[in-house]
């Protein structure tokens, strides 16, 4: 039979402290994966949205939208897995987990960009698109000579002055 949410939430409980390097690398990858700055995912689904947006198509927006709703449910359903690894009692007889330095190295070893392109991703972004034959290069939703946080404010306000299309 396959475990209860219930259950796998348990076995998460007081990761924080059983192994505290790993719950935080695990909290990194949760919010990223939801969308949270200042994370790659953050990045990533910024620039899915923006492209969704761009076009000013009905499709576009309810994907955009759907896209949004699911960032929240996730974020709601991660949230419950942090809760567990730092909130929720441990059970008689747990110990410190013992990680092997292999897999402690390759978890710390995959946060680090998980942080790093969340807060300085303009770099990736000019090269991507310089590496792009010139036929090929679309302007994005962003231009890509300007700064991050120029970029951000561009893209902002070009996703709250795309006028909705009538249904």
């Amino acid at each position: 039979m396959f475990p209860t949410a219930h259950a796998e939430l348990e076995r998460a409980a007081q990761l924080g402290r059983r192994a505290p390097f790993l719950a935080g690398c695990m909290t990194v990858f949760l919010f990223s994966l939801t969308g949270l700055p200042p994370f790659a995912g953050f990045v990533g689904k910024l620039y899915l949205f923006a492209g969704l947006v761009q076009n000013d198509s009905t499709l576009g927006w309810t994907l955009a939208v759907a896209g949004v709703v699911n960032s929240v449910v996730s974020l709601f359903y991660y949230a419950r897995v942090v809760r567990a690894m730092y909130l929720d009692r441990v059970r008689e007889g747990e110990t410190r987990l013992a990680v092997r330095l292999p897999f402690g190295l390759a978890t710390g070893l995959l946060a680090v960009p998980t942080i790093a392109l969340g807060l300085y991703w303009a770099p990736i972004y000019d090269a991507v698109v310089a590496a792009m034959p010139t036929s090929a290069t679309r302007p994005g939703p962003i231009a890509p000579t300007t700064s991050p946080s120029t970029r951000t404010t561009a893209l902002a306000t070009r996703c709250t002055t795309a006028r909705m299309p009538a249904a």
